[in-house]
């Protein structure tokens, strides 16, 4: 086919127009092809186009069709932090958090965002609560109690907070020798 042909020739340009195109003409009901369609454009113009903020477009329209898409939601998480889109790279991480069922990876996403949170968009209260929901998947996870006693460090308004959330982690963790480290704050 055509489309093959410009992918061998490195026709990457039309090969993108004609996927998508071969999307539009699509039946409404051909949501699987239509999504298969949007993914491969998005493919070609992140690797051979190079073009991220066109392949985030593709991607996005894609996931309008198959929210629930983990793989997909991962292409666009490295695209959203490339792109520094930290807005809708904390709501992407939200959404694979929502449909991640094992707990370790879970608690890493939360720790991811609250990471964000924190280092990017500057808000954290909402950087406690995510931290605080990694303890529930991953108790006594050290870089979640490094990055807590690091806002604590550089935000005098958020000890008590981060105290309240880290004490019972470093009591049941029996870190006492933490726990005075935190009591002090």
């Amino acid at each position: 086919s055509l489309i093959e042909l410009l992918d061998s020739t490195g026709g990457y340009e039309r090969m993108v127009e004609l996927l998508v195109r071969r999307m539009e003409l699509c039946e409404d009901d051909a949501v699987d092809e239509k999504f298969e369609l949007l993914v491969r454009a998005g493919d070609v113009t992140t690797q051979s186009i190079k073009d991220p903020v066109r392949a985030i477009d593709l991607f996005v329209r894609a996931l309008t069709l198959r929210p629930t898409d983990l793989a997909l939601l991962v292409r666009l998480e490295g695209l959203y932090s490339q792109q520094g889109q930290w807005t809708e790279l904390l709501e992407n991480l939200r959404s694979q958090c929502e449909l991640c069922p094992d707990t370790a990876a879970r608690g890493r996403l939360h720790h991811r965002m609250g990471t964000l949170l924190a280092n990017e968009i500057g808000s954290y209260e909402e950087a406690l609560d995510m931290y605080r929901q990694v303890f529930e998947d991953i108790p006594s996870d050290e870089s979640t109690i490094q990055a807590l006693l690091t806002i604590a460090s550089g935000h005098e308004e958020l000890r008590s907070a981060v105290a309240g959330i880290l004490l019972p982690v470093l009591e049941t963790a029996s870190g006492y020798d933490r726990v005075v480290e935190v009591l002090e704050l």
